[in-house]
């Protein structure tokens, strides 16, 4: 499955992560800093995050919101002409929406955890960075309740 997201991202967008121990334990906290994360997707991860795997995958998730207030800061296609969003969020977090089949926003756009990003693919990556490494809040993301 990893091949079916995987491809040259441009650096500044980011791209999915799949070397394990680059993000040192004291990163890793969860719900650092303050980020109140919610789920950008109404639907259960195919694959959750992992040291080998430090994204959320999911499949046929339909809608995607995003998972916090932010602004779009970038938004770019893969080979397969899905869009890539990435959002900037105040407190230096940023998270990477791939594998979205439209897109509802422009960059600039201010956003919060009640904005439509647009529809996913049939394959859907959600990544949380900070500082450009793969971090977990998982563990304190809200679910996504009345996505469609």
């Amino acid at each position: 499955m990893q091949h079916a997201v995987e491809s040259e991202w441009d650096q500044n967008v980011g791209r999915l992560t799949y070397v394990g121990n680059t993000v040192a334990e004291s990163i890793q906290v969860f719900g650092q800093n303050g980020t109140k994360l919610t789920c950008p997707v109404a639907a259960s991860a195919t694959e959750t995050w992992s040291q080998d795997t430090p994204f959320l995958l999911y499949e046929n998730a339909g809608q995607v919101f995003a998972a916090a207030s932010g602004e779009v800061s970038q938004i770019a296609h893969d080979d397969e002409e899905r869009f890539i969003l990435r959002v900037l969020h105040p407190d230096g977090l940023s998270t990477v929406y791939y594998g979205l089949d439209s897109c509802l926003v422009q960059e600039g756009d201010s956003v919060d955890p009640n904005t439509l990003l647009g529809m996913a693919g049939p394959v859907f990556a959600f990544e949380m960075l900070r500082a450009g490494k793969a971090v977990n809040y998982t563990a304190s993301m809200a679910a996504r309740e009345g996505a469609q």
